[in-house]
């Protein structure tokens, strides 16, 4: 298809006198891994909802598969699998029966829902679930049934907010690597989560949203283009090492680690910097750029926010 699988534009919501998503703009395209960041109440539940279609915006359209949103067809959203707001399951019924539930929503019909069934309860380790209600499973057992669901039809856009909730470490890697077999396999994903470790292995794009709106977009790479530039020095003593590059204008601050400092300054200036430290008396072990990564964009977005 042209164009992106989803999308906001200058998307509001309000909920009463609560504002969760003002002017929200953004796109996802197609064959993304896109990282939906922002600290609680940021919107990006709300965001979602409204860009599946399970929401009507206030204000503002949604987009799913060039569709909008609101409107779009029973055969558009059954290529979606999602957890939007919790598992979503039929707490009365167990996970196989869950399963084809989902199944039946999704057009599956006879030997198809059958076979489609079978494999996710096989592959996700859950006939052991056997009779047990979902209400009465355990929070990761819960999670996992959900995200069986999710997958069940090879869907073309995976939507999943906080999927790795209640997981364990192992259960995290097994999704992981699910995640990127559906990638290669076409889909496009779309991950809300407060696990920026995670969300970095997979995501090729990403968003920051806070106070609802977006406050940074793109792919991953050009987003880290954007940030200031740093330079990983170790020197010592630390201390004669910060007051050199400060009396050189170069910001540095403690990286945490004993005698490292994490300076503002783009690759290309490390000589002239290791230069004056070694003549101030400053013994350099250490100088490396520093790859910016999904925490350094997504506090830099929100400094953006709280100085606008």
């Amino acid at each position: 298809m042209d164009g992106p699988v989803l999308a906001a534009e200058r998307l509001s919501k309000r909920f009463g006198p609560v504002r969760a998503l003002d002017e929200a703009t953004l796109e996802v395209p197609e064959g993304a891994v896109f990282g939906l960041l922002g600290p609680n109440g940021s919107g990006k539940t709300t965001l979602l909802r409204c860009a599946l279609g399970l929401v009507r915006p206030t204000a503002g359209r949604a987009f799913l598969f060039g569709t909008e949103a609101w409107d779009a067809d029973p055969g558009l959203r059954r290529a979606v699998g999602a957890i939007v707001e919790g598992p979503g399951l039929v707490g009365g019924l167990p996970a196989e029966a869950n399963l084809r539930r989902h199944a039946a929503l999704l057009g599956m019909r006879g030997a198809e829902a059958v076979a489609a069934v079978s494999a996710a309860l096989d592959s996700d380790d859950l006939r052991r679930l056997g009779a047990t209600p979902a209400r009465r499973l355990s929070r990761g057992e819960r999670q996992r049934v959900a995200l069986a669901a999710a997958f069940l039809g090879s869907p073309r856009l995976l939507v999943l907010d906080e999927p790795t909730e209640g997981l364990d470490p192992l259960a995290i890697a097994g999704l992981r690597a699910r995640l990127e077999a559906a990638h290669r396999g076409g889909a496009t994903v779309v991950l809300s989560s407060h696990l920026l470790s995670e969300v970095e292995r997979l995501a090729t794009h990403a968003a920051v949203l806070a106070g609802g709106r977006v406050r940074a977009a793109g792919a991953v790479e050009a987003l880290r283009g954007a940030t200031a530039p740093r330079l990983r020095i170790r020197g010592n003593p630390a201390a004669r090492a910060a007051e050199v590059l400060a009396a050189a204008g170069v910001p540095a601050a403690p990286s945490g680690e004993d005698g490292v400092l994490l300076a503002e300054a783009p690759p290309e200036a490390a000589p002239a910097l290791v230069a004056a430290l070694v003549r101030a008396g400053v013994e350099v072990s250490e100088v490396a750029p520093v790859r910016t990564g999904l925490e350094e964009i997504y506090r830099a977005a929100l400094a953006r926010r709280e100085a606008a």
